[in-house]
């Protein structure tokens, strides 16, 4: 089977091996395809896999391991929200997307948000001063009761304050929290 597209919009193509004879140059003809659900979900989930989230745990998983701690959720829970959604849990907007799509709402502020959002559980993203490409993320607690950092760079809140001294710069702050339904 190949997969050409996107994971909102996949189109499935059978191959079959066409050998010319040439120099044994072998040549590939496709055909599209109906695939079952469940067939799609396996095939998509591999790609996200090999695609997104092995890069992701080569790179540091400190936005999930995060989440799993603010939302109170299993990491396998929100790993198949992003797998099914195909999208990288390492993009801000990739996140908030997928969050919001789970009825959860993303409140989001610059550096002053650390402050501002006090009362609640947070992320903070840090970005490296000598590489503002690399960022990292940590969940400050309700009233900066405790901190957790994946990376355990970060071990008080404090160190966030003065995370120039650490070599880091503080970016967008985010509270999330479950939406409100109507009774």
């Amino acid at each position: 089977m190949w997969i050409d597209g996107t994971f909102d919009s996949p189109s499935f193509h059978s191959v079959r091996e066409v050998d010319r004879g040439e120099g044994g140059t072998v040549e590939i003809d496709t055909e599209v395809i109906e695939v079952a659900p469940a067939e799609r979900d396996a095939a998509l989930g591999m790609i996200w896999t090999w695609e997104i989230w092995e890069r992701v745990t080569a790179a540091g998983t400190c936005m999930i391991d995060s989440l799993v701690r603010m939302l109170d959720l299993p990491l396998d829970v929100l790993l198949e929200w992003f797998r099914t959604s195909g999208r990288d849990p390492s993009i801000q907007d990739h996140v908030i997307a997928t969050l919001e799509e789970r009825g959860f709402a993303v409140y989001a502020a610059g550096p002053e948000g650390f402050g501002r959002f006090r009362d609640y559980r947070r992320l903070v993203s840090m970005f490296r001063k000598n590489d503002p490409n690399k960022g990292h993320v940590v969940l400050i607690y309700e009233n900066d009761e405790g901190i957790f950092d994946a990376a355990g760079v970060f071990k008080k809140v404090s160190d966030i304050v003065f995370s120039d001294m650490l070599g880091y710069n503080r970016g967008p702050v985010w509270r999330i929290e479950k939406k409100q339904t109507a009774p």
